[in-house]
């Protein structure tokens, strides 16, 4: 778990001129997973940090994220810290000890290790963020599309500190991971999820309607397009996609503060 409470390197921005950082994270079975974190454009004196994690799609990287339709810069103007990073076998990052491995000579074993990953990252991140200017808590927000939406979800079920998730065509299963019992986990608790698809991606569309009618959650919200294809499809279909999930994420409520001793 992830602590409540973090010591902001705030004073890395501000003393360095620096707007973004590439990072590498070694996974415990050798993975060298490569990222960025963009810090946001403006920082004032809140008690919290919103780290938002963009989780990209298969056989895609996470430059997917920057262009052209500015995701990053979009969350960073509302507030955010934006990390982003390739999945194993995805984009830099490639290398396992000696081996070069690629998309596709992923195992299912490899893949299963993608929600693990995302929280490798973000222990990086949050010691990233240690021994620097102020004290201040770090609330957790995911967007992921296709596969990372679903790893999004899994990572999101396990980890209590993600405050909300933007899950771009999820589906029930994809490439072994499937989401039906971490929706049932996140739906137990109250968490806010955006579950979002195109109705010309019958899979995806599917999924939410499954979701939708079998799991009770008061935090779950659906959106359903006419059309738009798969995952970040969305954003060349809806010029206005990227403001949409901004302006969802800023309606949703911070979460209580914890009680002393239970962090």
């Amino acid at each position: 778990m992830l602590c409540g409470l973090i010591v902001l390197g705030l004073a890395y921005q501000q003393e360095k001129g620096s707007r973004e950082q590439e990072f590498s994270v070694k996974t415990p079975d050798g993975f060298v997973l490569r990222g960025k974190m963009f810090y946001p454009e403006r920082l004032g004196k809140e008690k919290f940090l919103k780290v938002l994690l963009l989780l990209h799609q298969w056989n895609k990287t996470q430059e997917e994220w920057q262009n052209p339709y500015g995701v990053v810069s979009q969350f960073r103007r509302e507030g955010f810290l934006v990390v982003t990073f390739d999945f194993r076998g995805h984009g830099k990052s490639i290398t396992k000890g000696e081996k070069r491995i690629l998309v596709r000579d992923l195992k299912p074993e490899d893949i299963a290790l993608f929600p693990d990953d995302v929280r490798e990252v973000m222990k990086y991140v949050e010691a990233t963020l240690k021994g620097e200017e102020k004290e201040a808590r770090i609330l957790i927000y995911v967007m992921g599309a296709s596969i990372g939406a679903n790893t999004g979800l899994i990572y999101g079920a396990r980890e209590k500190q993600v405050v909300a998730l933007i899950l771009l065509s999820p589906g029930k299963e994809y490439h072994g991971l499937g989401i039906l019992d971490a929706a049932r986990e996140y739906a137990q608790s109250g968490r806010r999820a955006l579950w979002i698809a195109a109705k010309d991606d019958t899979y995806s569309a599917n999924t939410l309607e499954e979701v939708r009618k079998t799991i009770p959650a008061s935090g779950f919200q659906f959106e359903i397009f006419p059309a738009g294809g798969h995952g970040w499809a969305l954003f060349g279909k809806y010029p206005d996609f990227g403001q949409r999930m901004v302006n969802w994420m800023r309606q949703v409520p911070l979460p209580p503060e914890p009680k002393l001793g239970t962090q």
